[in-house]
């Protein structure tokens, strides 16, 4: 579980006194929580530093490449049970948002030459059989043939997404009191629409989500 900010942040953030009650600290920390892991799973995103190597597994479907969560190191590559080696077998491909501490994050890996059907672009054609003639027939790939054992996520959680987490932690604190008709009325006599999620939550995962990298069947 994630979580980007701490409880005492999203008081200040709200300006709220009360540390009782909904204000508890156990209370916001799962908002935080709920907030931070919604995050994530909207973008796809691994921000959340691992501490240790982490296997996962991905089907490449026979593509040049494929779109993977943050991953900051590789210790190692497996595609169908076979190494690959780091800049010969496999390339890993930065992402457009970088840490500014000068850690490369990686959202893509390439497994081959793109946009080439000929079986000479992929340095292991040999070992794979891929100069058979009936490779064609078959290049959709296994499934969950690619698996990627490494440090993934961020060393430190960008401002970005501290902020996003207390907008969208605020949401889910003023969300009770709207949960018959999505909207609340304000002492002053402003309608609070709760029927939407706050603009900057959708803005940061318009601009964060990742999506599939071009790629040849």
């Amino acid at each position: 579980m994630s979580q980007f900010a701490t409880a005492q942040e999203l008081r200040d953030f709200m300006d709220i006194a009360s540390t009782t009650g909904r204000a508890s600290t156990a209370n916001l920390n799962i908002l935080l929580t709920a907030a931070s892991d919604f995050l994530e799973r909207a973008t796809g995103r691994i921000i959340t530093s691992s501490a240790s190597n982490t296997a996962r597994t991905f089907s490449s479907d026979g593509r040049d490449a494929i779109t993977i969560p943050d991953l900051r190191t590789a210790s190692g590559v497996t595609l169908q049970s076979s190494a690959l080696a780091a800049d010969s077998t496999y390339y890993l491909l930065p992402a457009r948002q970088q840490p500014e501490s000068g850690v490369t994050v990686y959202t893509g890996i390439q497994l081959r030459a793109f946009g080439t059907y000929d079986y000479r672009s992929n340095p292991q054609w040999f070992d794979r059989n891929l100069d058979s003639p009936y490779w064609n027939l078959r290049r959709s790939g296994l499934p969950n043939d690619l698996v990627i054992t490494g440090l993934w996520g961020w060393t430190t959680v960008p401002p970005q997404w501290k902020f996003t987490a207390l907008i969208m932690a605020g949401y889910y604190y003023k969300r009770p009191d709207s949960l018959l008709a999505n909207t609340a009325i304000t002492p002053d006599g402003n309608l609070l629409d709760f029927g939407v999620l706050p603009l900057e939550v959708t803005t940061h995962i318009d601009s964060w989500r990742l999506t599939d990298h071009v790629a040849t069947i």
